[in-house]
């Protein structure tokens, strides 16, 4: 009887064993060609009363994959502010830029709060004009009061690609338009619909002189440019002049020097100054001795950026004191924004082509998201250009 029982213990012991060979080989198998690093290790182990225990391999518990940033549709944010907006499909889409009147005479102008970027450069006589280009123009209401064209105006439209509305011009604004092949839209030489633009009713009997009475709005420059059959894309080369910050954190110009109040004479008729309000982060504008207002809003005028462009400026080159201003080429400016100022440079290939701003180590400048405030200044008076004017 031993015996037999020796004999069946000896036939348990083998059958498992052939069970754990059988095993590993079937293991092996489901590897099929892989390096024997690869193949999960089986041990089998036999007890002291001879049954084989099988240990399973130990598993590296899964990771997750490596998933790259997301990065933010650039459709979602205007592209001449940086800031969110809820009309992502005007991303692509050429702004409008819009001549405006800035004699004291004609102030306070009317919607000229709406602008996402506003120029200032000297016309003659001492005078400045004001160009406002905005993304979402068709939503602008009453806007003006609209004046007349210049050559170096022109220029800073073709920064954005935008679509230029202007009332006349100079003999030389006129013949660069058509030789340039601009779409401007003229109240004067008329070539849109005659309801294009308007006398405003207030300005008619408020302020003295017709020729500063002349207005528009969003829902007439949209028919306009339809019935201009006007290009409504942006070019394809066109690059982007306004670069922005990542996120939505205002960066601060650490190693920038106090820039408080920037003072900008540009004759002895226009001294206008933006004076920065540490409340509301911007640079508020007066000029005339006193706050300079959206008539239609009643608020002051307000900038997160301001730069102050240094151009070459030459004249009067003629009876009526026209002045040249240089657009191309290279020169030098400040940015100003959180109450202090960093030098830059600029450049400018061809006056149909996009301004570029950048740092002295060539990398861009980089700007605050907001409003951008741009003085095209005479850089043979840049020594007058005061940061810190009347902080007393």
């Amino acid at each position: 009887m031993e015996n037999i029982s020796l004999k069946k213990k000896v036939l348990c012991v083998a059958l498992t064993l052939a069970l754990s060979l059988f095993t590993v080989i079937a293991v092996f198998t489901a590897c099929g060609e892989k390096d024997p690093e690869d193949v999960p290790v089986v041990s089998t182990d036999v007890s002291s009363d001879g049954s084989v225990e099988v240990t399973e391999p130990e598993t590296e518990p899964e990771t997750e994959p490596e998933t790259e940033p997301e990065t933010e549709d650039p459709a979602l944010r205007n592209p001449l502010t940086g800031l969110k907006w809820d009309t992502p499909e005007l991303y692509g889409k050429r702004p409008a830029a819009i001549m405006l009147n800035n004699l004291r005479e004609a102030a306070p102008q009317d919607g000229i709060s709406n602008a996402d970027i506003l120029y200032e450069c000297l016309a003659e006589g001492g005078i400045t004009r004001f160009l406002m280009v905005v993304s979402d123009y068709a939503k602008l209401g009453v806007t003006g009061s609209i004046r007349s064209s210049r050559p170096y105006y022109i220029d800073f439209a073709q920064n954005h690609d935008a679509l230029y509305f202007h009332a006349g011009g100079s003999e030389d604004a006129y013949s660069q338009m058509y030789t340039r092949k601009i779409d401007h839209f003229d109240g004067v030489r008329t070539n849109v619909p005659y309801d294009t633009f308007y006398r405003d009713q207030w300005r008619l009997k408020n302020i003295v002189g017709i020729e500063h009475s002349m207005v528009t709005d969003g829902e007439r420059m949209v028919k306009a440019i339809e019935a201009n059959g006007s290009r409504t894309d942006l070019r394809e080369d066109y690059k982007n002049p306004m670069n922005f910050v990542e996120g939505d954190e205002f960066v601060a110009l650490e190693n920038g020097e106090d820039a408080k109040c920037v003072y900008l004479p540009y004759s002895y008729y226009q001294m206008p100054y933006l004076k920065y309000d540490e409340a509301s982060n911007t640079y508020k504008r007066w000029q005339f001795g006193a706050t300079h207002i959206d008539r239609i809003t009643g608020t002051q005028l307000e900038f997160t950026n301001v730069l102050v462009v240094f151009a070459a400026e030459t004249g009067p080159v003629d009876a009526k004191g026209h002045i040249v201003v240089t657009t191309t080429g290279e020169g030098e400016g400040y940015y100003l924004t959180g109450g202090k100022m960093i030098n830059f440079k600029w450049t400018k290939a061809t006056q149909d082509s996009q301004i570029e701003f950048t740092l002295e180590d060539g990398s861009p400048l980089l700007l605050n998201r907001g409003k951008t405030f741009v003085s095209i200044f005479d850089s043979n008076k840049k020594s007058e250009v005061q940061l810190n004017y009347n902080l007393g």
